[in-house]
């Protein structure tokens, strides 16, 4: 397009011009944002962070209000759609409860998220957001490096039909995978869905009789077999710490893209030589208020025994493994608050 050339006066009232007409805008937003408030409370609702593909959960808005009493609007986003969904918006006159309901996409990973919004006209959104990671009941799909092969010997559980691979240690056989009995105990991290990813954790009482008929709860006198074994030491007592053969019972596995025993090969050498399969899934603990406390996931793999403190009733004996640790260590923790992974030894 031709335009004729403007003289001095006519450009320079132009310049001004359109500089008026850039920062009218900006200063009209940044006034905007200085008088923005912010909404009462936080926004709370209740989610899983561990789900499973093709799940649904109805999710409902709490713990934030309008501070003027008015209503709010909802909306919510969701990584794997990358696009904003309105619930409601804030000046609909609905007054009934809000609820979306997600739908959890059927491609496995721990990268999902899910944010949900509540806002109104002049004010800052109140918003949460929960990180997903989506698993399923096959190992093999959802960690790698495993060390599992078809040749694995199984034994399918008849109370609720769990197969767990074995494997003979010393002339004992041993579950390869961390007891997942529905009849007791918790799943990790309070998620119904890594109930068999990562076994239940359990108090003692519960450990002593969940395994299956035929199987028990690996004594003292069990552990000490392996120790004695991998250490070459037969002068080991039962509750002694296991010298630098803790790696010979830890795999180098990945949950998704995430080593689980992070700082190998620095302070331990993994070789998960015993095919024994140990896993950092940590341990929890519990009170009388609320769900039990999950504590050091990727630090701790901690295993009930069946032996009890003779000393302290109160307290049973426990072997632990830990991520900077080359040595197999036990302690004794309360029987009751404490809960932990279970690995079964046939009668």
């Amino acid at each position: 397009m031709y335009m004729k050339k403007a003289n001095g006066i006519t450009a320079l009232l132009a310049v001004i011009a359109l500089a008026a007409m850039v920062a009218f805008p900006s200063c009209k937003k940044k006034d905007k944002e200085e008088t923005y408030k912010y909404l009462s409370g936080s926004m709370k609702y209740d989610l899983p962070v561990y789900v499973q593909p093709g799940e649904t959960y109805v999710v409902r808005p709490s713990g934030v209000t309008h501070p003027e009493g008015k209503n709010l609007g909802y909306y919510v986003y969701t990584s794997w759609n990358s696009k904003r969904d309105t619930i409601r918006y804030d000046h609909s006159t609905d007054t009934s409860p809000v609820s979306y309901t997600l739908t959890i996409p059927d491609e496995l990973g721990d990268g999902y998220s899910f944010v949900m919004y509540a806002y109104a006209e002049d004010y800052f959104p109140s918003s949460k957001t929960t990180s997903l990671a989506i698993v399923c009941d096959d190992l093999e799909k959802v960690f790698s490096g495993l060390d599992f092969s078809d040749s694995d010997s199984r034994v399918t559980d008849p109370r609720d039909g769990m197969e767990y691979r074995t494997v003979d240690i010393d002339g004992k056989e041993w579950f390869r995978q961390n007891l997942s009995f529905d009849g007791c105990g918790v799943p990790f991290s309070n998620c119904p869905a890594m109930t068999k990813v990562t076994g239940k954790f359990y108090t003692w009482e519960e450990a002593r009789t969940a395994c299956p008929e035929g199987w028990h709860l690996s004594t003292g006198e069990d552990w000490l077999a392996v120790g004695r074994l991998l250490s070459g030491d037969d002068g080991l007592s039962e509750h002694d710490m296991f010298p630098g053969v803790a790696g010979d019972l830890m795999v180098d596995a990945k949950f998704f893209n995430s080593r689980m025993w992070e700082y190998w090969p620095n302070d331990v050498k993994v070789t998960n030589k015993l095919k024994f399969n140990a896993m950092s899934f940590g341990y929890a603990t519990s009170s009388n208020e609320g769900s039990p406390r999950f504590m050091d996931p990727n630090e701790y793999a901690v295993f009930w025994t069946a032996d009890a403190d003779e000393e302290d009733g109160a307290k049973a004996w426990i072997r632990y493994l830990h991520y900077k640790q080359a040595d197999v260590l036990s302690a004794t923790v309360d029987k009751e608050t404490f809960l932990a992974s279970v690995r079964c030894v046939r009668d």
